[in-house]
């Protein structure tokens, strides 16, 4: 089954006020047959650590219309076992550490690590700056070098959707997959980290840290992996997304909507800004373009 609906398409100028929009937008018929879903921030709330009851709702629906549901998130596939248990709905797949890995029930469609050659490169740079907190995303497996007062802070806030902080040896890296580390660093240091490199770089959606993730990485390249999988055009996909990690798909999907709680570097890339997550901006956003 697939979904009619009128499209706003982008245009250079853009707007936050919402009245406006209408007449910033021109109109064009697609059809969507896929929703992204970032989670941190767009399906589950800061506020709360759960997931509204009209999100669930719209997510229930879209699949219930034969459209394909997904996860597009920075979590790895390990990390996503302690937010399941807050999501507790089913996804038709899962686009997992920022683009990195994509899979379904039937298989994985994208499976790419950063660079060896820059993970040692990085790996000698921590013993010169001991207080500097890391994390190491492998497939099935993740552990910080130290857990300093931002990492604290971080779990706190996001509830029982983490597992437990493990602590291990950041030389670990050197013999195993690493598909992004996350550094608990400003923004000027994160700046400066990205000089270093010719095959990574940061995107942040916390301001406490930044994920570094390969050049060419992103999630619209999961997205794309998965689409592909599935027969489907990107022209048809709609993607949620709050955080600066979400940039990459907002520009790549069919239409990309960012939340209300998004930071307005991350609106001016969305075709359309629905209120916050708090305020049932999903159901609102998806009712908006005929689908609920």
């Amino acid at each position: 089954s697939v979904v009619p609906y009128v499209q706003y398409k982008r245009l250079s100028v853009y707007s936050y006020n919402y009245d406006l929009l209408p007449m910033l937008y021109s109109y064009t018929m697609r059809t969507i047959t896929s929703v992204f879903f970032d989670i941190d921030g767009t399906l589950t709330s800061f506020t709360t650590n759960d997931v509204p009851r009209s999100a669930r709702d719209a997510v229930e629906i879209c699949r219930q219309k034969g459209i394909k549901t997904a996860l597009a998130t920075g979590r790895s596939p390990q990390e996503l076992q302690a937010v399941q248990r807050t999501l507790d709905m089913d996804f038709d797949g899962c686009v997992c550490m920022t683009g990195q890995i994509a899979y379904d029930g039937k298989g994985t469609y994208r499976d790419e690590y950063l660079k060896h050659e820059e993970i040692e490169l990085f790996i000698s740079y921590i013993p010169d700056h001991p207080d500097i907190s890391v994390h190491f995303s492998e497939k099935d497996y993740g552990y910080f070098n130290r857990i300093g007062a931002e990492v604290t802070k971080l779990y706190k806030d996001l509830g029982g959707t983490v597992n437990k902080a493990v602590i291990d040896d950041p030389m670990r890296a050197l013999d195993h997959n690493i598909y992004q580390f996350s550094m608990f660093v400003p923004l000027d240091v994160e700046k400066e980290l990205d000089t270093m490199f010719t095959h990574i770089r940061p995107v942040r959606w916390h301001p406490d840290f930044a994920d570094f993730i390969p050049a060419d990485g992103g999630k619209d390249k999961g997205i794309q992996a998965m689409l592909d999988a599935w027969g489907l055009g990107r022209e048809g996909c709609v993607v949620f997304g709050d955080g600066g990690n979400d940039i990459d798909m907002l520009d790549y999907a069919g239409i990309g909507v960012a939340m209300g709680n998004a930071h307005p570097s991350v609106k001016s890339h969305a075709d359309y800004v629905a209120q916050s997550v708090d305020d049932d901006g999903v159901y609102k956003a998806l009712k908006h373009f005929g689908i609920v």
